[in-house]
C-alpha cells in the first residue's frame, strides 16, 4: 500500500505537466498529529493542497462502491471522518467540509456529470478560498494569465502563510 506514493512521485518526475499533482501524490498521506508516512509531517507542515485531498479521499473511499465493499452510507462516512478529527484530519478542514457535505452531496448526487466540473469548482471557490481569505478574483486571474508571480511571500514550497493558520495552494506550474 505503501509503496504507490513513491510509485506516484516517479511517475509524475517523468511528466510536466502532471508537476502540480506531486503535493496531492507525496503528502496526501500524511497525518495532523505526524504518525503518517512518507515524511512524517504534522499540522500545517503538510501543504493544504494535501490536506484536502486527503479528506476528500477518505470520503470517496466510504461512500463508494468498491469491487470489494458496499458503499457506508453518508452519516456514517461524517461519523467516522469525524472520528479522526485532530489526529488524522486538519480539525478546521474537516469542519468546512463536514459543515458542506450533506448539502453538497444532496445536490450533487442528481446532476448530470456536464453539470458537476462547474458546481464543484463553485463550491471549492466558496467553501475552501473565499472563507478562508484568498483573493479568489486575483488568484484566478493569475493562474488563467499563467502569471502566478503576482501572488508574493511564498515560500520555497509555493506556500504562503495565512494569518489564520492555513497556507495557499501552490500556484506555480514549475517545483
Amino acid at each position: 500500500m505503501k509503496a504507490h506514493v513513491q510509485l506516484g512521485i516517479d511517475i509524475i518526475a517523468k511528466s510536466n505537466w502532471l508537476n502540480d499533482a506531486g503535493d496531492v501524490i507525496e503528502f496526501h498521506h500524511e497525518r495532523f498529529d505526524g504518525r503518517g508516512y512518507q515524511h512524517r509531517l504534522r499540522g500545517d507542515s503538510i501543504p493544504l493542497v494535501a490536506r484536502l485531498f486527503d479528506i476528500v479521499d477518505v470520503f470517496d473511499a466510504l461512500t463508494s462502491r468498491r469491487p470489494y465493499k458496499e458503499p457506508v452510507p453518508l452519516q456514517e462516512a461524517v461519523r467516522i471522518l469525524a472520528e479522526g478529527r485532530g489526529s488524522h484530519f486538519n480539525p478546521r478542514l474537516l469542519n468546512v467540509f463536514q459543515d458542506m457535505t450533506v448539502e453538497l452531496h444532496g445536490e450533487l448526487a442528481g446532476l448530470a456529470e456536464t453539470g458537476l466540473p462547474q458546481q464543484l469548482q463553485q463550491q471549492v471557490t466558496k467553501c475552501f478560498l473565499e472563507r478562508n481569505g484568498y483573493e479568489v478574483p486575483s488568484l484566478r486571474g493569475a493562474l488563467r494569465r499563467g502569471n502566478p508571480s503576482r501572488c508574493a511571500n511564498m515560500d520555497r514550497r509555493g506556500l504562503r502563510p495565512r494569518d489564520d493558520g492555513l497556507l495557499a495552494p501552490r500556484l506555480t506550474a514549475s517545483r
